[in-house]
């Protein structure tokens, strides 16, 4: 994924393995759930 010029990988994401999940609905994207902050992980 690129976000303002920066790539990260699924590796970047503090959770994973377990994370990160790409969610389709209607074979559309519904949800990123994405996490590269430190701290524990919360739903928006």
């Amino acid at each position: 994924m690129n976000f303002l010029g920066r790539t990260y990988k699924t590796t970047d994401d503090n959770n994973y393995p377990t994370f990160p999940k790409l969610v389709f609905e209607d074979d559309k994207i519904k949800r990123l759930n994405f996490w590269i902050e430190p701290g524990k992980r919360f739903e928006w």
